[in-house]
């Protein structure tokens, strides 16, 4: 079985040690997954790669700017078809054992793409 997961994040570098050092890396080295980890940065169009704005209508925080997210989804959806797009944030449902097995799949390639958020 193998499994492709494409990760979208503002800060790439940050996933770099966990996905080499860990049993993701002992995963990718026997060619049971594939982990693409993708910088929304580079889907972007002005001066300074700019992914976060203000809330509209105020707020403390920064939101991600949907069209960067888009034209990155979109880019990989026309490179291929995903079995699952999770989106990730900190306040979202917390990803524990009992919700694992909704992604248990008998398929010999499976397709995952999470992008990571931020709040």
């Amino acid at each position: 079985m193998s499994i492709r997961i494409d990760i979208l994040s503002v800060v790439p570098r940050l996933l770099e040690s966990p996905l080499r050092e860990s049993i993701l890396k002992r995963a990718q080295d026997k060619g049971l997954a594939e982990i693409i980890v993708h910088d929304i940065r580079e889907y972007t169009h002005d001066k300074h790669h700019i992914v976060d704005e203000s809330p509209y209508g105020g707020g403390a925080g920064m939101i991600l700017k949907p069209e960067p997210v888009f034209e990155c989804v979109e880019t990989l959806c026309a490179e291929r078809t995903y079995d699952e797009i999770i989106y990730v944030t900190a306040d979202g449902i917390r990803f524990a054992a009992n919700r694992q097995s909704a992604f248990v799949v008998e398929e010999y390639h499976y397709s995952l793409r999470a992008l990571q958020g931020y709040r």
